[in-house]
């Protein structure tokens, strides 16, 4: 469904931006860093698997000639999308996954979504997508789920 670069489709969403701790993509699903030190309140990609999440996903920086493929650099800002329950986006999923619609979605811990095995639901795919024998992780249209 990558029919064109916008990572927010629909509906209610917070936006902010924050400094990348290291490489971020949009669509990939972030979390902000709360522990002391250098690093207190940059983002980076979400690292645990199947943990809690909070819906927040790295945007694109359209404004300045970027699409979202364009990778963000440890200390670039980033631009962040805090979706409500019920909006749609474009998150990036996992290597490796046949995903149909329906499908319940949790942090695969690189910051792309997966099926759901025993975590914590993020998202509910809006459409198939299969990224087995891909050599990059895919974009999926979804919908973000109440926390």
């Amino acid at each position: 469904m990558a029919d064109n670069d916008a990572i927010l489709r629909w509906g209610p969403c917070n936006q902010g931006h924050a400094t990348a701790q290291a490489a971020v993509t949009p669509g990939d699903l972030v979390e902000i860093i709360p522990t002391a030190g250098a690093d207190l309140g940059k983002v980076r990609r979400h690292a645990t698997a199947a943990g809690r999440a909070a819906p927040l996903f790295a945007d694109g920086n359209w404004q300045f000639g970027k699409n979202a493929d364009d990778t963000y650099a440890a200390g670039d800002t980033v631009p962040t999308l805090a979706p409500s329950a019920g909006a749609r986006i474009m998150a990036r999923c996992a290597i490796g996954v046949a995903i149909t619609k329906g499908t319940a979605l949790e942090s695969a811990g690189t910051g792309l979504l997966r099926p759901a095995t025993t975590g914590v639901i993020v998202a509910e795919a809006m459409e198939d997508e299969s990224t087995v024998g891909e050599p990059t992780p895919g974009r999926l249209l979804v919908r973000i789920v109440a926390q």
